[in-house]
């Protein structure tokens, strides 16, 4: 059986870096430097879930995810909101955009797995 795709977006090397390495072995991991990029990847490969940085340059993780929305990809491609913050806005916007929920940095190996995995539990 083929490993699940993983999308990782985040304008931070070191964190794609770090989350790219955690996640290996585990997924098929793929990366994108921005949410444009992200778009992309999301266009040109079948993405099983997405990890989503919500403050980048350009466009943030919620433009991306109200991108999403426009291309009827909300619900198809479940992905959580990777935040510093655990404030009421990042919930709000899980509702909003229909996240799976949102993953507090620094982030812990097994507690992601476990996340993306009881995605397609």
């Amino acid at each position: 059986m083929s490993k699940k795709v993983v999308l990782v977006v985040d304008d931070e090397y070191i964190n794609l870096e770090i989350l790219e390495a955690m996640l290996e072995g585990e997924f098929d991991v793929r990366v994108a430097f921005n949410g444009a990029s992200a778009l992309e990847v999301m266009d040109e490969v079948p993405v099983d879930a997405m990890l989503l940085d919500i403050q980048m340059p350009e466009m943030d993780g919620y433009e991306v995810a109200a991108s999403m929305k426009e291309k009827g990809l909300i619900g198809k491609i479940p992905f959580f909101f990777v935040t510093a913050s655990d404030e009421d806005d990042v919930i709000t916007a899980c509702e909003t955009y229909s996240a799976q929920g949102f993953v507090l940095k620094p982030v812990g190996r097994e507690d992601l797995i476990a996340k993306l995995k009881a995605i397609w539990a």
